[in-house]
């Protein structure tokens, strides 16, 4: 049973890619054959800045179904207190 959830496990991260791990912020993205999902998360108890590079003209935000507009390949953040973002 622990070598088929080591094999799982594997195989999520084969389709992982971290974006930026640093301090309290954690952004990756993973590949799914459609899309991209962007995951990033604050675990701090101030709000934070955070600049990632994005292609797509825009970004929705699953949590919230709000729309961000990159400006020239760069998406522009300000994740609240302990804080997530689901981008598409």
């Amino acid at each position: 049973a622990m070598e088929s959830v080591n094999a799982y496990i594997d195989a999520l991260e084969d389709e992982i890619d971290y974006l930026y791990t640093s301090g309290p912020i954690l952004a990756f993205a993973r590949r799914l054959p459609e899309e991209r999902i962007v995951t990033v998360v604050n675990a701090s108890d101030k709000s934070v800045p955070l600049i990632l590079p994005w292609t797509a003209p825009v970004v929705r935000d699953l949590l919230t179904g709000r729309k961000l507009s990159p400006r020239d390949g760069t998406l522009f953040l300000t994740l609240p207190p302990y804080g997530g973002l689901l981008l598409i």
